[in-house]
C-alpha cells in the first residue's frame, strides 16, 4: 500500500530536468501528493509537470498510467505525456494545464453535473482500454475491500457482504480512473465547460464500472458537504454518457461506505505514526450513510 522513502530535494530535481529534459534554470514548486516527487515547472516560454515516481512503482505501472492517459487524450483535458526516463525511480515530463482544483472553486448543482459528465465521458473512453497491469491487486480498488480487515472493524464490511457480494458477476467491469476526486479535477468557473483538466491515474485499476462513481461520491459527501443530493445531480451527469444499470443504483451506496472504509482505514495505517491524521470527518460520513441505510 505504501512504504517509505527518501523525497527528492528540489536540487535534485532541478538537476533531473537539466540533465535528461534539457530543461536549465526553471523555477520549481512542490505540488502536494502521497505516492510520488511532483513539481510544478516554469520556464519563460512553458509550464510543465515533473513526476518522479515512488520506488516502488515498477516500469509496467508507471507504463499502465501513460498508456490510460494516451488512450483518452484528444477526448478530454488530460495532460501528455512529453519524455519518460528510467533510472532508479522513472520520471515523466507532462503538460501542464490550466485551471484550479475543484476543492478550492467547490461546484454549483450545474457544476456538478457537469462534474459527472467529465466522469461519464472518461469511464465511456476507457471501455475500450486494456492493459496488463491493470487487472493488479490493489488495496484502493473498492472491490478489494475485504482484504482491509487485518488493518481494522468497520461497519461497511458487513454492507459490503450484503449488496455487493452476491452481485458481484452482474456488475459491468472495465478499466477506471478510480481516483476522481475534487483534488484531480481542475476547474474555471468562468467558462460554460467548467472543468479543464482531469489529473492523476495513479490508481487506475481494472474493476466495477460504479466504482469510479462511488469514488467520486465519496468526496462529494466529505469533504465537500454536497450529501446524496450531490450525488444524484453528479449521477444525472455521469449518464449522460453512460447508462447506469439498476443493479449498479442498488450497489452504489455500499461502494460508496466502502470507499470510506477504505480511506480511514488505509490512511490510518499509512499514517499510524502521524498524531496529526485525523479520521473524524470520514468515519462520521460513513456514519451517516448507514443511518441512510436503514
Amino acid at each position: 500500500m505504501g512504504a517509505p522513502f527518501e523525497w527528492l530535494t528540489d536540487a535534485a530535481a532541478s538537476a533531473l530536468l537539466e540533465a535528461e529534459f534539457g530543461i536549465p534554470d526553471a523555477t520549481l514548486t512542490r505540488l502536494d501528493t502521497e505516492r510520488d516527487d511532483s513539481f510544478h515547472v516554469v520556464t519563460p516560454e512553458a509550464e510543465f509537470s515533473l513526476k518522479v515516481a515512488h520506488p516502488l512503482d515498477s516500469p509496467a505501472l508507471i507504463d499502465l498510467q501513460s498508456a490510460a492517459v494516451s488512450h483518452v487524450a484528444g477526448l478530454l483535458p488530460v495532460q501528455r505525456v512529453l519524455k519518460t526516463v528510467q533510472g532508479e525511480r522513472v520520471a515523466r515530463l507532462l503538460t501542464w494545464l490550466p485551471g484550479t482544483p475543484v476543492f478550492d472553486v467547490l461546484p454549483d448543482d450545474r457544476q456538478v453535473g457537469l462534474l459527472g459528465e467529465t466522469l461519464g465521458r472518461l469511464n465511456a473512453s476507457l471501455v475500450t482500454f486494456e492493459h496488463p497491469e491493470a487487472r493488479r491487486v490493489f488495496p484502493w480498488d473498492a472491490l478489494r475491500l475485504p482484504d482491509l480487515r487485518t488493518l481494522g472493524e468497520s461497519p461497511a464490511f458487513e454492507w459490503f457482504e450484503a449488496d455487493v457480494i452476491p452481485n458481484l458477476a452482474e456488475l459491468p467491469r472495465q478499466v477506471i480512473h478510480n481516483d476522481f476526486h475534487l483534488g484531480n479535477v481542475l476547474a474555471d468557473p468562468a467558462t460554460e465547460g467548467y472543468v479543464t483538466g482531469v489529473l492523476d491515474f495513479g490508481d487506475v485499476v481494472h474493476s466495477a464500472r460504479i466504482a469510479d462513481v462511488a469514488v467520486a461520491a465519496s468526496y462529494l459527501i466529505s469533504p465537500a458537504r454536497l450529501g446524496w443530493r450531490g450525488v444524484e445531480l453528479f449521477l444525472a451527469g455521469f449518464e449522460r454518457h453512460v447508462a447506469v444499470t439498476d443493479l449498479e443504483r442498488t450497489v452504489l451506496p455500499a461502494l460508496v461506505a466502502a470507499r470510506f472504509a477504505q480511506r480511514i482505514l488505509i490512511n490510518d495505517w499509512l499514517r499510524r505514526d502521524d498524531p496529526v491524521h485525523d479520521s473524524t470527518a470520514n468515519r462520521a460520513a460513513l456514519a451517516d450513510l448507514l443511518e441512510r441505510r436503514s
